[in-house]
């Protein structure tokens, strides 16, 4: 209410925020709303893992909603286990450190299988522009955040999400990032984001679809054409996760280096390194420059090594 008094805002309920931001009460509110995701357990006591024995591995552990506990472990933003073994090693540590976790089966595929509709509602709960694209690749592998972003049009989630947000009434910038199955043809919802935007919608924006100007529009009731053309042929890289992204999918040998170069397709937009903000864009390239130097050292001294044996 103090927020809403200072500030224009649009926002679902309270009560419709929380339960879309908690992970295990979305893990039962999804299916109810024609959601399909996967198989999902919510652990409330420490004897619950026991339930594992109902999944099928790989499986993702991930805290239900961080702590500083987590945090000050330094722990990852989920974890896989690709078998019971693993899982019952590692399980009580994880539980001493947090008890509310949330497990989750693997949808088989890489970060290439993943795709996300943004979509902005108005105040009456009518969607008025959405943005479908997927990712290329991610840091940290499997469990980490986007690096490298692309648009991608397809109906069938773009469907998913407008249906979705629209039978609960929803107000506000909403997403819904799912996973596909190609063993199964299946698109399986893997998380929702809710009640703000994050790099998907500047990957959205550099294409055209300006959702924060969208959203500020409407609240201040003003008309403000965007600058940006309509794109869909090019990469949005968020240039630090992107550098160690792409070394590791080197060095593990998932793509070579004509495969990475090729990854990148259409106009190259930048998240940090702007010709409007200099002194940004020279720390992130003495960031960059700084990382590649190490992996280059590090190679050749074990090439050296490696001929020294």
């Amino acid at each position: 209410e103090t927020i809403c008094h200072h500030y224009l805002v649009n926002l679902p309920p309270p009560e419709l925020l929380t339960t879309l931001l908690d992970k295990a009460k979305f893990s039962t509110f999804a299916p109810i709303h024609g959601l399909l995701s996967p198989k999902t357990l919510a652990i409330k006591t420490y004897d619950d893992y026991k339930l594992i024995q109902e999944f099928n591995f790989p499986i993702i552990v991930k805290p239900i909603v961080k702590t500083a506990a987590w945090h000050e472990h330094d722990m990852p933003k989920a974890i896989t286990f690709y078998n019971v073994d693993e899982f019952n090693a590692e399980y009580e540590k994880l539980y001493n450190i947090q008890s509310n976790l949330l497990i989750q089966e693997f949808i088989e595929g890489d970060e290439s299988d993943l795709y996300f509709c943004y979509a902005y509602f108005n105040q009456q709960g009518k969607v008025l522009s959405t943005f479908t694209g997927r990712k290329v690749r991610q840091w940290k592998p499997v469990t980490g955040t986007a690096s490298t972003l692309q648009p991608v049009s397809i109906p069938q989630i773009e469907n998913t999400t407008i249906d979705f947000y629209s039978r609960i009434n929803y107000k506000g910038f909403g997403s819904l990032e799912f996973k596909y199955s190609e063993a199964k043809n299946q698109y399986y919802v893997i998380e929702p984001t809710v009640g703000r935007y994050d790099l998907y919608v500047n990957c959205a924006t550099v294409g055209g679809v300006n959702l924060p100007l969208l959203h500020y529009c409407e609240l201040s009731k003003t008309q403000i054409k965007p600058t940006e053309k309509l794109n869909n042929n090019y990469t949005y890289i968020n240039e630090i996760s992107e550098m160690q992204s792409a070394i590791h999918a080197l060095k593990t040998k998932q793509i070579s280096f004509g495969q990475l170069i090729r990854s990148y397709k259409g106009k190259l937009f930048f998240h940090y390194t702007s010709l409007s903000e200099p002194q940004i864009s020279y720390k992130v390239l003495y960031i960059v420059s700084r990382y590649l130097s190490g992996q280059l050292v590090r190679y050749l001294l074990q090439t050296i090594r490696n001929k020294r044996k």
